[in-house]
């Protein structure tokens, strides 16, 4: 009997990938553990530490759907751009092998800045279906998994991070042409390099806060500080994520709700006041942000896993 049901095929899908990934860390002897509702991707996946990057990417292409996209402009073969991916790859094996002390950025940026654009141009003018957009998109986000691993530094992937090296957002503006932040992803310290977790498409979550609580609980909250009205339509976003031994887990979300009325003749923005975690509507005068009187404001409530975006 024909299987035609897309969940199904999407389920085997996954899994492909994750045997890949558990083969390779039976292989290696090198696993970091993820938990279930980690969101390092839009799939669940487990995190790996390969000893032979070139290996473990090669067997990813052979052995399940997963692909380099990239757009050749010149229609040559071998595609260039799918050189440089892999030649970024053979760098950063060489970086983890310690064959080579630069970790090697320039090649890493070109490699980014290829399948950022290739992604979201195919996403927004390719008429490929959704099933190959998920499988060229499982290829970025296991490269970019090992690019953040290896990392250094935050602020060689991301210009939106916190001043002590920590954490930071990544949306590829520094190394694509993509007119949007088609990706926006978490980067934060794990170990001696950075793990990550998928925030969205399309958003720009511009800003990044290191929050604590009165009991000691560590936070990192992402924002769309810069997310001004448009067309009349105030869509703020936040995220709040609790960190949990060396990792971080989601603990609460604002997303696409409006928490109070405006009058659709002022031009809207937010103010974020970080002594109280609170948001505020105001309009622009010059420079200035005045709140707007009678709204109410957005409130972070810090308690654990009890933490909350309550209107007040």
């Amino acid at each position: 009997m024909k299987i035609e049901s897309w969940a199904l095929k999407k389920l085997c899908n996954y899994w492909a990938v994750l045997v890949v990934a558990i083969l390779f860390v039976a292989c290696n002897g090198n696993e970091e553990s993820s938990d279930k509702d980690d969101r390092t991707t839009l799939e669940e996946t487990v995190v790996v530490s390969p000893s032979n990057l070139e290996a473990y990417f090669d067997s990813l292409v052979r052995n399940t759907p997963a692909f380099i996209y990239v757009r050749n402009s010149s229609n040559t073969l071998p595609n260039p751009d799918s050189l440089k991916v892999w030649e970024s790859i053979k760098a950063l094996d060489n970086y983890q092998s310690h064959r080579i002390k630069t970790y090697p950025l320039e090649l890493v940026g070109n490699a980014l800045g290829s399948l950022i654009f290739s992604q979201w141009h195919n996403d927004t003018h390719g008429d490929d279906e959704d099933e190959v957009m998920e499988w060229s998109e499982q290829f970025f986000f296991r490269y970019f998994e090992q690019v953040a691993r290896l990392c250094p530094h935050v602020d060689f992937l991301t210009s939106i991070h916190t001043g002590n090296d920590m954490a930071g957002i990544f949306t590829g503006h520094e190394f694509s042409s993509a007119h949007q932040s088609y990706y926006c992803i978490l980067l934060y310290r794990y170990g001696s390099g950075y793990r990550t977790k998928f925030l969205q498409h399309y958003v720009g979550y511009d800003k990044i806060w290191e929050l604590s609580d009165s009991v000691g609980r560590h936070y990192l909250l992402c924002y769309n500080g810069q997310s001004d009205v448009q067309y009349n339509d105030f869509l703020f976003k936040a995220i709040l994520f609790m960190k949990e031994g060396d990792d971080y887990k989601e603990v609460c979300a604002w997303k696409d709700k409006e928490f109070d009325e405006y009058s659709s003749d002022i031009e809207c923005c937010l103010d974020y006041n970080p002594r109280t975690l609170t948001w505020t509507k105001c309009r622009r005068e010059g420079d200035k942000r005045i709140p707007i009187p009678g709204l109410k404001r957005l409130h972070l409530l810090l308690d654990g896993r009890r933490s909350s975006f309550v209107v007040e």
